[in-house]
Order: C-alpha cells, then sequence, then structure tokens
C-alpha cells in the first residue's frame, strides 16, 4: 500500500468512526454473537480482529478468549473502540497497517477480519500477512460482502461500491475468495452464505465518499440498477422505507501447512 492510499483510507474512516459505530451497533452486535458461536474460540487462545474498525467483534472475542488484540488503520476507529470497551471486555487496540502487521510469526491461535477484503488493494498478500501470525494449525476467519458471480452483475455491483469511497473498493466474488485462499494455501473449513439486508438511508449514509451530490448519483445509480436487477442485489420497499439486500459469506480456513 503507497502512502497515499493510506491517507485516503485513514481519512474515509475516520470521518465515518462515529456514524458507522452509532449506526450499525445493536446489528452488529448481534451478528458478532454469532460468528463467535459459529468459530467457538478456546478460553486459552490468543486471536487478533484485524481491521477491527470500532471493536466490536474484538470485544466479543474478548469474552470468549484470554488474549485479545485488535488493530485498525483508523486511528478515530481505535479510539471509539477503546472508549466504548469495559475493562472487562477490552483487547489489545493498536492503529496499524494490515499489510505489515507489528506482530511476530504464529503469535494467534485465530486471526478475524470482517467487511474489509474490498478495501484491500492487494489482498493476497493480506492475508498472507493474516496467516503468518497464525500458528501451525490456527485458523482464520473472514466475513465479508460477496460480489455477484455473473460478470455484468459484477461490474455494475463495484461501480456502485467505487461511488461509496473515495479509497480503492473491488468486492470479490466467492470464486475469488476461494482462489486467493488456495494461492494463500490454506484450506476451508467451513463457510456459511447469509442474505442480508440494510435500511436503504443507513447504506447511503454508511459511504464514505458521501458528500450531496455524490449521495444523489449514488441513489439514482442503485435504485436504476436495482429495477433492472443489474447488480445480483436489490431494493424493497416495505411499511418502514426501502431496503437495499446482498449476500455476505463466513470463511473459517486452517493454517494446516507448514511454511517452507
Amino acid at each position: 500500500m503507497t502512502t497515499r492510499m493510506r491517507q485516503v483510507i485513514q481519512r474515509d474512516f475516520n470521518r465515518l468512526a462515529n456514524c458507522y459505530a452509532r449506526t450499525r451497533r445493536q446489528k452488529s452486535i448481534h451478528e458478532a454473537r454469532a460468528f463467535v458461536d459459529w468459530i467457538r474460540p478456546g478460553h486459552g487462545e490468543a486471536i487478533l480482529d484485524a481491521a477491527c474498525g470500532p471493536g466490536i467483534l474484538a470485544r466479543t472475542m474478548a469474552h470468549a478468549a484470554s488474549r485479545a488484540f485488535a488493530l485498525d488503520i483508523s486511528s478515530n476507529m481505535v479510539e471509539f473502540a477503546r472508549a466504548d470497551s469495559s475493562s472487562n471486555d477490552q483487547p489489545f487496540l493498536a492503529v496499524g497497517d494490515v499489510g505489515n502487521l507489528p506482530y511476530a510469526t504464529g503469535s494467534f491461535d485465530l486471526v478475524t477480519c470482517s467487511y474489509s477484503f474490498a478495501n484491500f488493494f492487494e489482498p493476497l498478500q493480506v492475508l498472507r500477512e493474516f496467516a503468518r501470525v497464525t500458528r501451525f494449525g490456527g485458523r482464520i476467519a473472514i466475513i465479508d460482502v460477496i460480489a455477484p458471480s455473473n460478470h455484468s452483475q459484477n461490474f455494475n455491483f463495484n461501480c456502485l461500491e467505487a461511488l461509496r469511497s473515495h479509497c480503492y473498493t473491488h468486492a470479490l466474488n466467492r470464486v475469488e475468495f476461494l482462489r486467493l485462499f488456495e494461492d494463500a494455501r490454506l484450506k476451508l473449513s467451513a463457510l456459511r452464505i447469509r442474505r442480508c439486508r440494510q435500511h436503504f438511508n443507513e447504506w447511503v449514509r454508511l459511504s464514505p465518499a458521501l458528500t450531496g451530490r455524490r449521495s444523489r448519483k449514488l441513489r439514482q445509480a442503485l435504485l436504476k440498477s436495482f429495477a433492472g436487477n443489474e447488480t445480483g442485489s436489490h431494493v424493497q420497499r416495505t411499511a418502514e422505507g426501502y431496503f437495499v439486500s446482498y449476500t455476505t459469506a463466513w470463511f473459517l480456513l486452517c493454517k494446516d501447512v507448514r511454511p517452507n
């Protein structure tokens, strides 16, 4: 990652920190608890939540493991996570780059990462860093949005996602994720596919590049593309308003190949 790219990412997510944590708090807590129940971290395990955001998943894991660490490139996100944690569920928080983790090789039994791979310019390098700091026999668990496999839908989906941010954005589809795991020499142990939905206004507010003009363009592009089902997702109208539907995946990987 170049210095310029790092600065853009830090600026975007520093700006979003309070809005993101406040808007998605209850939904994120529910998902974090379900995810932790699924991966079942051991009480004596050392865990790292990489690209931790406001620290909701990290705090949830801190209840289950003896040593929980969390890292994010956004200092505002880390400060929010630190202020929002009690002494009983406080992970060891740090500001840092997931592409160059400040931890020794084999430091962790489990590494987690949620909703971040679309912003990794070199996802394979990042995943190899996750594998480096994971001990042999340890696990890596990922939650992320899955882009459509259809070529035209994938293109339109990523065009919309690019409108939401100033930084690099490319959501991976399922095949791309599986290829990434294979290239990093990680074994897929379990997979869960989920269909999710988010209030339309919340989805727009959580766009780092949100401005008046860009917001209107994003809304128009989203409604137009979804009306024709061009992104593999859609907008539903209910009594509570419009909701954006999308697909997420939970990946559980095992590091069962020793380094050369």
